[in-house]
C-alpha cells in the first residue's frame, strides 16, 4: 500500500493517512473461503510504501469444494487525513485470481467393535483382547497422512460418567502410519485389552478424542476430521468372575434316596455358558463322593443342571464342615469350559452345603377336637404332613405359630421325647405344644415329614367361643395354616366375669400401639363400666363397653385421658365392673419415642 499524496499544506508537509483499515471480501467462489485474517489499524505517511499481510482459510468438510479452484479478492483500504479527521481517504483494488488446492479432510464414518478373544461371547471380559474399528474417509483432493496413537480413544464409563485412561486402564496397540488418497475409504484398527484389576466393568461409550492427520504435500498443513454425532459405539466391559451362589438337590422320586436321575441345581450370580462339561469342572467333598456314571449336563440361564448318572454318591441336606459325611461341591477353573456371556471362568470356589429343594407347603391332614363345646383347657390334635420332605428335611416344629382369637401366642414349649400318649386309634402322639409356657423350648428337634401334633393349654380359657390358628412351616420357609373354632361351655363359676385381660402389655402409645381390653362374660350383662386409674388411684378414663354374652374385646385404650393427654409410662389398674362384680388387671405403659 502507498499514500500518494502530493497535496501541500500551509506547513509545506504532505498529508498523513491515519487509521488506516484494510478490509478484504471474496470477488469470487465465495463456496471454499472460511474466513480472512486481517493486520491491524495503522498509519501511512505520504509517499511511503508498506507491505502487510492477511491471512485466509478455506473452509472444510464440503465434498463439493474439494480440488483446485479459481479465487479472487477485493481489497478495500480506508482511513482519514492525518491533517483533517473530516476527510476520509480511501480507495479500492480487486486481485488477480488465486489458484487454491483444496486440502483433504477426513470424515468418520463408522466406529465398531470386534472380539478377538472369545468371539462368540457378548461382552468383553476380563484379560480379553478387542479390537475398536474406526472407518475413515478423505472427503479432499489431496493425500493424507494419518498417524493412529494410543491416545486417540475416548473410553468413558457411563455408570459412573468417568473418562477412562486408555494406557492405564486399557493396553491399546494402535496400528502404524498410513497414507490415504482423496477419496479413498480405510479402516483404522485399534487393539485393546483389558487389565484385570485396573479395568473397571460395565457399559463404556467409545469415541475419537483425536487423530493426526497432515497434507502429505504439505508437512506444516494439519487437516481436520469430522465425525457426525450418531456415529459411536458402546460395549459392555464384565470384570468380575462368575460366583456360585447356591446348591439344591432335587429328588425326583421323593424317595429321600440318592439315586440316578435325581439332579443337582448349581446356581451362579451371573447367566452361563458351557461347552463339554464334565465332572471333572466340579469339585465333590467329600472324596469318595460322586455324581455317578455319565452324568449329564445342562446349563440354563444362570444355572447349570447335573443329572446324577447310575450309582452316584452323595449325602444331600447337611452343612458340610470337613469332618461329617454331609456332601459339599465346588467349581474347579479349567479350560473356559464354563463361563459367563463374557468369556470369565469362575474362580475355584470353596465347597457348598447341597440343600434339597422343596417349594411346596406343608399340609394339616386332620384336626380333631374331642367335642366342639369342651372346657376351659381344652386339648387339640393335628395330623401334620410334609410330602416334599426329603432327607433331613420337613416340617421345623421350632418354628410352629399360634394364634389365639387372632392374637399371636408368644410364650409356648415343643417337646417330642418320651412321648406315650396315643390316638383313640391306636396313632402315636409325636410333639406335644403347650401354649401359655415359659418353659425353654427342647433344642435340636429335627424336621419331620410326618407329625402328630398335641396342642394343650397352660391356663384356664374365658367362657365363649375361641379360635384357635395353627401355623405349620418346614424347614424351608414354606407354610401352611389351620382354623378351629371351640366353645368354653362351663363357667369357673357363678360369677358373670369370668377373665379380663389386655393385650399388648406393655405397650407403647407413643409408638402408635394401643392396648386392647378383652373379657368375658358368663351372661348378658347391662351395667358393664370399665375404668382406668394410675398408680395414684386417679381416674384417668373410663369407658362403656358391650357387656354381651361371650368373649368382647372392642374397647382399645390409646393410652391417652379423657382430655386426650398421653399418659406418662408406667403402671395402670383396669377395672372392670358388672352385675354387682369387679375385676381388676394392670396395665403397663412404655416409655413414648424421643424426639431428636
Amino acid at each position: 500500500m502507498t499514500n500518494a499524496d502530493n497535496v501541500q499544506t500551509t506547513d509545506s508537509t504532505q498529508a498523513a493517512a491515519k487509521e488506516v483499515i484494510p478490509s478484504i471480501e471474496v470477488a469470487t467462489d465465495k463456496s471454499i473461503i472460511d474466513k480472512v485474517i486481517l493486520p491491524a489499524q495503522d498509519t501511512l505517511r505520504a509517499g511511503q510504501s508498506y507491505h502487510r499481510r492477511w491471512t485466509y482459510t478455506t473452509k472444510t468438510g464440503d465434498a463439493g469444494t474439494t480440488g483446485a479452484r479459481q479465487v479472487s479478492f477485493k481489497l478495500t483500504v480506508a482511513g482519514r487525513d492525518a491533517n483533517n479527521s473530516q476527510n476520509e481517504v480511501k480507495c479500492d483494488k480487486t486481485s488477480p485470481e488465486v489458484t487454491i488446492q483444496r486440502p483433504s479432510f477426513i470424515q468418520i464414518t463408522k466406529i465398531e467393535v470386534g472380539k478377538i478373544d472369545q468371539p462368540e461371547e457378548e461382552y468383553i471380559g476380563i484379560e480379553q483382547r478387542f479390537n475398536i474399528i474406526v472407518s475413515v474417509k478423505n472427503t479432499g483432493a489431496a493425500t493424507a497422512e494419518i498417524t493412529p496413537s494410543k491416545d486417540d480413544l475416548s473410553l468413558i464409563l457411563l455408570s459412573e460418567n468417568r473418562v477412562l485412561i486408555p494406557n492405564i486402564e486399557y493396553a491399546v496397540t494402535p496400528p502404524g502410519q498410513f497414507s490415504l488418497n482423496g477419496g479413498d475409504a480405510h479402516s483404522i484398527v485399534y487393539e485393546l485389552r483389558t487389565i484385570k484389576d485396573k479395568t473397571p466393568g460395565g457399559d463404556v461409550a467409545i469415541d475419537i478424542a483425536q487423530l493426526a492427520i497432515i497434507d502429505a504435500n504439505n508437512p506444516n498443513q494439519y487437516i481436520g476430521f469430522d465425525k457426525p454425532a450418531d456415529v459411536k459405539a458402546k460395549i459392555f466391559v464384565d470384570m468380575e468372575p462368575p460366583q456360585l451362589d447356591e446348591v439344591l438337590y432335587e429328588d425326583i422320586n421323593n424317595k429321600s434316596v440318592v439315586e440316578a436321575g435325581d439332579r443337582l441345581v448349581l446356581t451362579f450370580n451371573e447367566k452361563m455358558k458351557a461347552k463339554e462339561l464334565s465332572a471333572d469342572d466340579f469339585v465333590l467333598y467329600p472324596d469318595d463322593n460322586s455324581l455317578g456314571v455319565n452324568p449329564r449336563f445342562s446349563v440354563d440361564a444362570r444355572m447349570v443342571i447335573i443329572t446324577l448318572g447310575d450309582n452316584p454318591k452323595l449325602s444331600p441336606e447337611g452343612i458340610y464342615d470337613g469332618k461329617s459325611d454331609s456332601s459339599g461341591i465346588g467349581t474347579r477353573v479349567r479350560d473356559y469350559h464354563l463361563v459367563d456371556l463374557a468369556g470369565n471362568m469362575p474362580l475355584a470356589s470353596e465347597p457348598l452345603d447341597i440343600d434339597i429343594t422343596d417349594d411346596k407347603p406343608p399340609r394339616v391332614v386332620n384336626a380333631s377336637l374331642s367335642n366342639e363345646n369342651t372346657n376351659e383347657t381344652p386339648s387339640f390334635f393335628l395330623n401334620l404332613t410334609d410330602e416334599s420332605a426329603g432327607f433331613d428335611s420337613g416340617i421345623n416344629l421350632n418354628h410352629l405359630e399360634f394364634l389365639l382369637d387372632g392374637f399371636p401366642v408368644k410364650e409356648w414349649t415343643v417337646n417330642n421325647q418320651d412321648i406315650r400318649e396315643s390316638l383313640p386309634d391306636g396313632t402315636k402322639v409325636t410333639a406335644i405344644a403347650e401354649l401359655f409356657s415359659t418353659s425353654s423350648q427342647a433344642a435340636d428337634i429335627l424336621p419331620q415329614k410326618d407329625v402328630v401334633l398335641k396342642v394343650i393349654f397352660n391356663r384356664k380359657l374365658g367362657y365363649g367361643a375361641h379360635e384357635l390358628e395353627v401355623i405349620v412351616i418346614d424347614d424351608k420357609g414354606n407354610k401352611t395354616s389351620k382354623k378351629i373354632t371351640f366353645n368354653i361351655v362351663t363357667p369357673p363359676s357363678g360369677k358373670p366375669i369370668i377373665d379380663l385381660a389386655t393385650y399388648p402389655n406393655p405397650f407403647s402409645p407413643g409408638k402408635g400401639e394401643k392396648a386392647v381390653i378383652r373379657y368375658v362374660l358368663s351372661q348378658d350383662v347391662n351395667d358393664v363400666t370399665i375404668k382406668i386409674y394410675d398408680a395414684a388411684s386417679r381416674l384417668v378414663r373410663i369407658f362403656k363397653p358391650s357387656g354381651k354374652q361371650g368373649l368382647n374385646y372392642d374397647i382399645k385404650w390409646d393410652g391417652k385421658t379423657e382430655s386426650g393427654e398421653e399418659v406418662a409410662a408406667g403402671v395402670y389398674i383396669c377395672e372392670l365392673t358388672g352385675a354387682g362384680q369387679r375385676v381388676y388387671w394392670a396395665i403397663i405403659v412404655g416409655p413414648s419415642i424421643q424426639s431428636k
